[in-house]
């Protein structure tokens, strides 16, 4: 359906009540579902979906009144973008600029452990974020390609194998230790990495309701701490290390695949966590992972 105009829930009272005049409330392109019901003198119109928005909705409701008169409320919700039309090219869509947000995750992967520190690391490790907290995006190809830069947050954990748990020495290098004398209980030690990204992405849409996209992340590892939580006896201890010689830029690959907003991912992150000699080397991560692909 290329176009409606609302007027026909207005136009239905109206005319029951003898109103001539019918104005055109609104007027809605390529929508993908239109839904009028009536009860009484209650009349609503609905639209579900646009053929480049599919959680665009919108509803227009007319109601006579006891004493004669009419109340009509109209209520619309869909994704924010500012648009910048350009040239037409027979029957495809305009291309456009949108600014969105998008792509909220968590995965489990594995990461490669230097041989000294095998059997006191884990290979497993995770993660969690948000891969465009605000991107600017580039529509085109009927609006069924994207082309895509933004930035967002990941947090990245690594952790031991009990019963070590993260350490430094006086010079600030980050090793693993353990407290030999104590039995630890509830024992949780991670090194925690927090980074802001920028993915440069290419958004695929195959069909209605597949979408397809690959990224290179560019990421800023601003932070970086240990935790060690444990409880030793009848006391619980926090111990938290700050100022770590974390890699601060390194560089990912991503490749993602959703239907309609559930998507799955795969990342690789080849460079390791540390520079140098200041940390177990901990490169070759990759995570699998489920995401929340699109708002």
């Amino acid at each position: 359906m290329r176009k409606i105009a609302i007027a026909m829930a207005a136009l239905a009272i109206m005319a029951a009540s003898g109103t001539e005049r019918v104005d055109t409330v609104k007027v809605i392109n390529n929508a993908k579902q239109v839904i009028i019901t009536e009860r009484g003198s209650d009349i609503r119109m609905k639209v579900n979906g646009l053929q480049d928005d599919d959680d665009y909705n919108y509803e227009y409701r007319v109601k006579q009144d006891s004493d004669g008169s009419i109340t009509t409320t109209e209520t619309e919700n869909k994704n924010v973008e500012l648009k910048i039309p350009f040239k037409r090219c027979g029957n495809e869509k305009d291309s456009h600029f949108e600014v969105f947000l998008s792509d909220v995750y968590v995965g489990w992967g594995r990461t490669d452990v230097e041989a000294g520190a095998q059997p006191y690391i884990r290979k497993k490790a995770y993660e969690a974020g948000v891969l465009n907290l605000v991107a600017l995006g580039y529509k085109f190809n009927q609006n069924r390609s994207r082309l895509s830069l933004g930035v967002g947050f990941n947090w990245g954990f690594y952790g031991t194998k009990n019963p070590y748990l993260w350490a430094t020495d006086d010079a600030g290098h980050v090793g693993v230790g353990q407290m030999e004398d104590y039995d630890l209980k509830h024992r949780h030690a991670n090194l925690v990495v927090r980074s802001l990204q920028f993915p440069l992405m290419f958004n695929q849409r195959v069909g209605e309701k597949v979408y397809l996209a690959v990224a290179g992340v560019m990421n800023w590892n601003y932070y970086a701490n240990l935790e060690n939580r444990f409880s030793v006896e009848k006391n619980k201890l926090n111990i938290k290390t700050h100022g770590l010689h974390q890699r601060k830029v390194s560089f990912d690959v991503m490749a993602i695949a959703s239907w309609r907003k559930l998507g799955v991912y795969f990342r690789y992150s080849p460079q390791s966590v540390f520079k140098g000699a200041w940390g177990p080397e901990l490169k070759n991560r990759w995570s699998l992972g489920i995401m929340l692909h699109g708002f």
